[in-house]
């Protein structure tokens, strides 16, 4: 069973260390991440940064004992778990499979983020980094979008990042 925890972000290696040992080698941690390009004075910082801040899934079956759960909750770097997981599996095991099915190389991909025409938008990476702007048209491999009164066309595939605003 998949179960969502709220984890102290230092203390990652911590919390799956003791999860190993409590539950055995075959729990299963996922932390989707996207990968963020800023621009500051002429050179390129790249960093990884989890798209859903400080929390983290986890299976494993006998993760659906809510005994042995009350047992895991005074694991180190664990904050809680999210309540009522077992009512939505589905939900959770769609979510995780759509980010699996949208990452490259480890990272999630913009096709993730789904577009909607006349949507307001603000780039996280690249040379437009903080910058909003509105999406006009939604091509195969590219988007048309207004940014500063410009019309400009990018390409999908470039690594611009954004989410909406």
């Amino acid at each position: 069973m998949w179960v969502i925890l709220k984890i102290k972000n230092k203390e990652l290696s911590i919390l799956k260390e003791d999860f190993f040992k409590k539950l055995g080698k075959d729990v299963k941690f996922y932390l989707p991440k996207i990968k963020i390009q800023k621009f500051n004075k002429n050179k390129v910082k790249s960093y990884e940064t989890c798209i859903l801040g400080d929390y983290l899934f986890c299976y494993h079956e006998k993760l659906k004992n809510l005994n042995f759960l009350q047992a895991l909750k005074s694991a180190r770097g664990l904050k809680y778990f999210l309540g009522n997981s077992i009512y939505n599996q589905n939900q959770i095991e769609n979510f995780i499979n759509k980010c699996k099915e949208n990452e490259k190389e480890g990272f999630i991909s913009q096709s993730f983020f789904s577009t909607i025409i006349n949507q307001r938008a603000i780039f996280i990476s690249g040379p437009f980094t903080n910058m909003i702007f509105k999406i006009i048209e939604e091509q195969k491999n590219k988007l048309k979008i207004i940014i500063g009164g410009m019309k400009i066309t990018i390409d999908k595939n470039a690594g611009n990042l954004y989410q909406s605003a």
